[in-house]
């Protein structure tokens, strides 16, 4: 799970983006913390007719992964060099994030 900023807002409006990572982090620790009742909320909120019980488990599956370490975003990129849809080959998953995600152990 990841959310996107530029860095020129990042740079303007540090404080902003400050309260959002902080609040990004506390909400992954807040589904993984109880997983049905994330499941509970989010079906209360985007009024979803999945049961909650499918939900739950599909929270609750071994590969599903609520974090925000990048995972795959390796194989994205170069996914999309190939395809001609960014110019520039990265070199690594680092070169789309900012340095403090960078002692994440992402690929």
């Amino acid at each position: 799970m990841n959310f996107v900023s530029t860095e020129q807002f990042r740079r303007e409006n540090p404080a902003t983006y400050d309260a959002v990572v902080a609040a990004f982090d506390e909400a992954i620790d807040w589904v993984n913390a109880d997983k049905r009742r994330a499941a509970q909320f989010y079906l209360e909120v985007s009024k979803d007719k999945m049961s909650l019980d499918d939900l739950t488990q599909i929270l609750l599956a071994p590969d599903y992964i609520l974090g925000k370490t990048p995972r795959g975003v390796g194989a994205a990129m170069n996914m999309m060099y190939k395809a001609g849809l960014i110019k520039t080959k990265p070199r690594s998953w680092k070169d789309m994030y900012f340095p403090e995600a960078h002692q994440l152990n992402g690929n």
